[in-house]
């Protein structure tokens, strides 16, 4: 009892929130041709810690799986086979934060506040598969700022890092296959006025 107790005081004491930068806004299609269009998605994915590159989690499922569920395309297919569009995605995830500062903060009991940040990019290229000259860019990107410090004990349950991290990938997700859409609408109309 005297270990859950402990681990608990623990837990309570190591009170850390996260904070959205919230730059992500979700625009939905302001005209919708239902599953027109098919698409060739290719990834490059990179995660540095620090300015310190480490292994990514496989995020290509996940974007494959939000293109096909948000019933915007007819066919998705993985580069370089054939589509209407090729979309070339760079996703890139960023965690930055001072050491020292996480160690001030455990040595003065959680006094002195430490804090991190974890950012998203994801910077999207589509080109038309018949005319290859017509091409659109965009970047999605957002981010949260982690802090640890004792006074944000109270704010511990509404602003949970850990999720809040796993609610932003979930935002960037549904965002980036409406994203493509406007832009493959708005190629097209460039594309008849020229």
């Amino acid at each position: 009892m005297k270990k859950i107790s402990l681990f608990l005081l623990l837990f309570l004491l190591s009170a850390c929130a996260g904070f959205r930068k919230g730059e992500i806004l979700i625009e939905y299609p302001k005209e919708k041709t239902k599953e027109k269009y098919s698409l060739s998605v290719s990834l490059e994915s990179k995660c540095s810690l620090n300015d310190f590159d480490k292994p990514c989690e496989d995020f290509f499922p996940d974007v494959i799986g939000a293109l096909h569920t948000s019933g915007l395309y007819k066919d998705i297919r993985m580069y370089p086979q054939e589509a209407d569009y090729i979309v070339e995605l760079k996703y890139h995830q960023i965690g930055e934060g001072s050491l020292i500062m996480a160690v001030l903060c455990g040595l003065t009991y959680y006094l002195i506040p430490s804090w991190g940040t974890d950012e998203i990019y994801i910077e999207a290229t589509i080109i038309d598969n018949k005319n290859k000259s017509n091409k659109a860019k965009f970047i999605l990107n957002d981010g949260i700022t982690t802090v640890q410090q004792v006074l944000l004990l109270p704010v511990l349950p509404f602003k949970p890092p850990f999720k809040m991290l796993n609610d932003l990938k979930e935002e960037v997700l549904l965002a980036l296959p409406i994203k493509i859409y406007n832009q493959i609408l708005e190629m097209e109309k460039n594309s008849e006025q020229n």
